[in-house]
């Protein structure tokens, strides 16, 4: 396995899927992907999107800890955004359109911004990533600063 490997049954494309969370009664096939942060669709530490039946989340290759926030992170929103009937393709378009414009030093996420479709679901994504940071003992501000170091390491010539 490569070494941006979280766990995973096998490998594809320098990533490792986990392509047992399919047995669930009512869940659909979810395979997560950790990829090195040129690999993302956008410049984006965590992604979700939708492919036949099947929800694939991409998550940006940086530290064991890092890796797992952000996955708790996106599976809430993705769960939160399905419920309230929030499509996919509309987040993905906001994103994407926010990066277009993000200004030289602003470090701001997409879903804080008020006009996020999804605003709502990615804050409170936040919160449940910060209580998980806090009971393992993570470092929120070293964290954040990580995440944040990624936006440099960014390459869009290199989106999939």
């Amino acid at each position: 396995m490569t070494d941006y490997c979280i766990s995973g049954t096998s490998l594809q494309d320098n990533g490792c899927y986990i392509s047992s969370i399919n047995n669930m009664k009512h869940l659909p096939n979810i395979i997560i992907e950790v990829v090195p942060h040129s690999h993302q669709r956008y410049d984006t530490c965590g992604d979700y999107q939708k492919e036949g039946k099947d929800w694939y989340f991409t998550i940006s290759k940086t530290t064991s800890d890092a890796e797992f926030l952000v996955l708790m992170h996106e599976l809430y929103e993705w769960y939160s955004t399905q419920k309230e009937g929030i499509k996919e393709e509309d987040i993905t378009k906001f994103d994407k359109t926010f990066e277009k414009k993000r200004k030289k030093g602003n470090t701001d996420e997409p879903g804080n911004d008020p006009k996020a479709p999804y605003r709502k679901e990615h804050m409170f994504a936040t919160v449940i990533e910060r209580l998980i940071a806090r009971e393992l003992k993570i470092d929120w501000d070293k964290y954040d600063d990580d995440m944040v170091s990624l936006l440099d390491t960014y390459d869009s010539k290199k989106v999939r």
